[in-house]
């Protein structure tokens, strides 16, 4: 259920709190370099690589990993503690 709601845009990335709320300001909450999103935390956030090649084996994985390896996508979002 996590998964899905992060790929639909119904998560706790701030992009989609931002988006319900109708405010503007939705910049990363590790990096401030660009819209937290689903791509950007699972591909390019800088502050979140060592995290990504800890848990995937590489610093962009792609985004089908969420579908492929839901254990390890939900591994990374505990440990980025995007998920309690």
């Amino acid at each position: 259920v996590t998964l899905s709601r992060l790929r639909c845009g119904h998560s706790k990335l701030l992009k989609s709190y931002t988006n319900l709320l109708n405010q503007e300001e939705n910049r990363c909450r590790f990096c401030s370099l660009a819209d937290e999103s689903f791509d950007h935390i699972f591909r390019s956030c800088p502050a979140l690589s060592l995290h990504r090649m800890e848990t995937f084996g590489t610093d962009s994985p792609d985004l089908s990993v969420a579908a492929t390896e839901p254990t390890l996508a939900v591994a990374y979002l505990r440990r980025i503690q995007l998920l309690l």
